[in-house]
C-alpha cells in the first residue's frame, strides 16, 4: 500500500549514481547491481565511448549521512541533487546525459549543449526489446547528429 505524501513534504530518501567516462554521464535511481552495471557499459559503448573505459562512479543520497547539516525545507533534496548533477557535469563535461526515467522528474533543465536521453530501468532495458530499441534509435541518433559516429563521443 502507497501512502500519499502531502504536497510540501519531504521526500522519501533516494539515492542517484553518477556513472561518467569520456563524453557521456548515466544518472540512475538506486545502485546498480551486476546486470544494470553490464548494461551501462553496454549504453556507454553504444553511445561512442570507448567499451574498455572504467565509469568514473559517484553516489548521491538524500537525505545525507546523520550528522552532517542539511538544509530542510520542501525543495531542499531537489536543490542538493540539483547541485550534485552541476557538479558531474562540470567534473565530466558530456556532451550526452544518459537519464533514467524514473529520475527525470527530479531533475530540473539539462543545460545546453548537452542532449539528454531518458531510459527505462537497466533491468527492464535488458529483457524489454522494445525499450532497447527505442534506446538503442535514440543513441544512434545522437551519434549521427553529434559527429561521433566514428566511436570517440568523448570528442
Amino acid at each position: 500500500m502507497s501512502r500519499a505524501r502531502r504536497p510540501g513534504a519531504e521526500p522519501a530518501p533516494f539515492a542517484v549514481v553518477s556513472l561518467s567516462v569520456p563524453g557521456v554521464t548515466l544518472l540512475l535511481e538506486g545502485r546498480p547491481g551486476p546486470r544494470a552495471a553490464r548494461i551501462a557499459r553496454d549504453l556507454f559503448g553504444a553511445a561512442g565511448a570507448r567499451w574498455d573505459a572504467e565509469p568514473a562512479y559517484r553516489e548521491f543520497d538524500w537525505p545525507p549521512a546523520p550528522g552532517l547539516p542539511v538544509v530542510t525545507g520542501p525543495d531542499a533534496a531537489r536543490r542538493a541533487l540539483g547541485a550534485f548533477v552541476e557538479k558531474e557535469l562540470a567534473d565530466h563535461q558530456p556532451r550526452l546525459l544518459l537519464v533514467a526515467e524514473s529520475l527525470a522528474a527530479r531533475l530540473d533543465t539539462t543545460p545546453a549543449g548537452i542532449r539528454r536521453v531518458l531510459l527505462p530501468d537497466l533491468d527492464r532495458l535488458a529483457v524489454d526489446a522494445q525499450a532497447k530499441r527505442k534506446v538503442w534509435s535514440a543513441l544512434a541518433q545522437w551519434l549521427r547528429d553529434s559527429g561521433a559516429a566514428d566511436g570517440r563521443a568523448g570528442r
